[in-house]
């Protein structure tokens, strides 16, 4: 579940198990529309974000308690405030932003930004916190194999292969009409190698955040 409102006409989303629903530092990504993704606006203005981040006041920082025992390094500090990554329009990528900060911080940034370089956001226009996805369950490297070899299996069936062959519910059986000839499959991924043998030539990398 998670808080959704709207901060100059972009769609602001907050979930509540993150820790900028609590008021604290989170990480938070920014995707600007696909009507808003201009090159040159984009630079204006993650560098009028970059600005601002720089010039609020001093960041608080987690400070040790005691002091540390003799010869031991003082440990790191951590800012409030950082811009950790940011997308290439030019080089064909999404006008994305991930920013470490105060909600608060990050939406006054956010309005006094998209003001000085003429930005006129629409609800297609995101900002929210990142979360943790879980990862769909792999199917075995030895049934991935028996279905290929045995077209009709009546055991031993992954559930989701079961699932996925029929509008119905589960039968314990999977079966195929035609083999994928022509289809065209979409993967968001954080990393593939389209040039891995096992493609054979046939991944194409579309865009790259």
């Amino acid at each position: 579940s998670a808080f959704i409102g709207t901060v100059s006409g972009a769609t602001v989303i907050i979930h509540k198990e993150s820790k900028a629903a609590r008021g604290s530092a989170d990480i938070m990504i920014m995707h600007l529309s696909k009507e808003q993704c201009n090159a040159e606006t984009f630079e204006c203005f993650q560098a009028s974000i970059v600005k601002i981040i720089e010039e609020l006041p001093p960041p608080s920082f987690e400070q040790p308690r005691g002091r540390p025992p003799p010869g031991d390094k003082p440990p790191r500090r951590h800012k409030l405030a950082t811009l950790r990554y940011r997308g290439h329009p030019k080089k064909g990528g999404s006008c994305i932003l991930v920013i470490y900060a105060t909600l608060v911080k990050l939406l006054n940034s956010v309005n006094v930004s998209e003001n000085e370089c003429g930005l006129h956001f629409d609800s297609n226009t995101v900002i929210e916190t990142d979360r943790e996805l879980k990862l769909v369950k792999e199917v075995a490297e030895e049934s991935a194999a028996l279905v290929q070899a045995r077209p009709n299996i009546e055991q031993e069936i992954p559930w989701g292969l079961d699932r996925i062959d029929s509008k119905l519910e589960r039968d314990s059986s999977y079966s195929w009409q035609a083999g994928g000839l022509g289809v065209h499959v979409y993967v968001l991924d954080s990393g593939i190698l389209t040039t891995h043998k096992d493609f054979e030539g046939r991944a194409i990398p579309t865009l790259d955040f």
